[in-house]
């Protein structure tokens, strides 16, 4: 299963969009705000982007930011959610 995994230093959209896109996922502004705006609130979250493909994880807040992209793979976690 093809897998992605950024830990940026400061939240450049633009620069992590990129990075997705040059490593074959085409991860969303909408994917990377639900996660960010968990992630602020110290909530973990996951973002299905079935459309693209992908889904996207992210700890809670109490870990340094990263955001985990990997294909679909059809398991029960694999929905948008925060927690």
């Amino acid at each position: 299963m093809k897998s992605y995994q950024i830990n940026p230093e400061n939240f450049d959209m633009d620069a992590i969009i990129a990075e997705f896109k040059a490593n074959g996922f085409n991860v969303t502004e909408e994917a990377l705000l639900h996660n960010y705006e968990a992630w602020q609130s110290d909530l973990k979250s996951g973002y299905l982007d079935e459309e693209n493909g992908y889904f996207l994880f992210s700890a809670c807040g109490c870990n340094p930011l990263y955001f985990y992209a990997e294909e679909i793979n059809g398991k029960d976690y694999q929905k948008t959610y925060t927690a």
